[in-house]
């Protein structure tokens, strides 16, 4: 949790900087959240359309999900939906 602001809209600024060539080597922003929008996929899509996050994971997450949606955002992979995953 972030006092006066979401992480929705943090994604959003780095990416309006991206924009302005703050970031020349690119940037990928994975949002880790307790916001489970896995039950409504439009919803989830309209989260991730606004704050231009390239990946969004749910609380509870799984260690080895992450860590292999990572490597394949920053392989340049399609990485797929999320699904809710329960950490061990």
């Amino acid at each position: 949790m972030m006092p006066r602001e979401n992480g929705y809209r943090i994604s959003r600024m780095l990416r309006e900087d991206e924009a302005r060539g703050v970031y020349p080597g690119g940037l990928r922003i994975v949002l880790l959240t307790a916001r489970n929008l896995a039950p409504e996929p439009d919803r989830e899509r309209i989260f991730l359309d606004f704050s231009g996050a390239d990946l969004m994971l749910y609380k509870p997450f799984d260690l080895e999900e992450l860590v292999e949606r990572i490597g394949d955002l920053l392989a340049g992979e399609p990485v797929a939906a999320a699904e809710p995953a329960l950490a061990c």
